[in-house]
């Protein structure tokens, strides 16, 4: 064997450090928490302005977290998500009954759509409360919603007020990248990586620009 040349392997102690540094919110929270005690996650919704953001769903999504040795990184199952709706204030409360199974914990601000047929939620911003639930309950936990023009046009959506068009390209292309809202009825919405720019007026297309793809880092 060439001398200049050696293999490593990792030290099982090492693994296993990394694994235990990888699972201890679980074994921190399962010492904040017995089975069956009330855990309340509570805050409000606001927009960039800090304008309170209402009636939109707030889904307190918990996932298992598993460390996979064989792929060295973290991997989630199991997500259970649970719908609560703001109130014209902007406040949501989620009650739920610790359970040690869960040790992943996050919060999604979506809107119920029906899409092809199916009905799902259209997330519009998501923050991790993992830390903040391990620290015990109640739970203060504010989302700031940056994406304020899709969330009107989505509200378009579903009250039935989008164009045709406006809804052909939802469902073909998916969400997009971006959504500039101009004057009333009047939307430009930004696909980069297709590299095409659709221009709305009044739910019709009025203009497609298109430009160079940016692909992600």
């Amino acid at each position: 064997m060439d001398q200049g040349m050696t293999t490593s392997k990792a030290s099982p102690w090492l693994i296993a450090a990394l694994t235990l540094a990888l699972i201890a919110p679980s074994v921190a929270a399962d010492k904040t928490y017995t089975k069956g005690d009330n855990v309340t996650i509570q805050g409000q919704v606001v927009d960039a302005a800090g304008t309170a953001v209402g009636n939109v769903t707030v889904l307190l999504e918990l996932s298992r977290t598993r460390f996979q040795i064989t792929r060295f990184r973290k991997t989630k199952s199991n997500t259970l998500r649970i719908p609560v709706t703001t109130g014209s204030d902007g406040q949501y409360v989620h009650q739920w009954r610790w359970d040690g199974y869960y040790n992943t914990f996050g919060l999604a601000v979506a809107m119920p759509v029906s899409i092809n047929g199916r009905q799902d939620f259209e997330v519009l911003q998501r923050v991790d409360i993992t830390a903040q639930v391990n620290q015990g309950s109640p739970v203060e936990a504010s989302v700031v919603l940056q994406e304020t023009a899709y969330l009107e046009w989505l509200r378009r959506f579903v009250d039935g007020r989008a164009g045709a068009e406006e809804k052909r390209i939802f469902h073909e292309l998916g969400r997009p990248d971006r959504i500039d809202a101009h004057d009333e009825g009047e939307y430009a919405w930004w696909y980069f990586q297709i590299g095409k720019v659709y221009r709305f007026r009044d739910g019709a297309i009025e203009l497609i620009e298109p430009f160079d793809p940016i692909l992600p880092p």
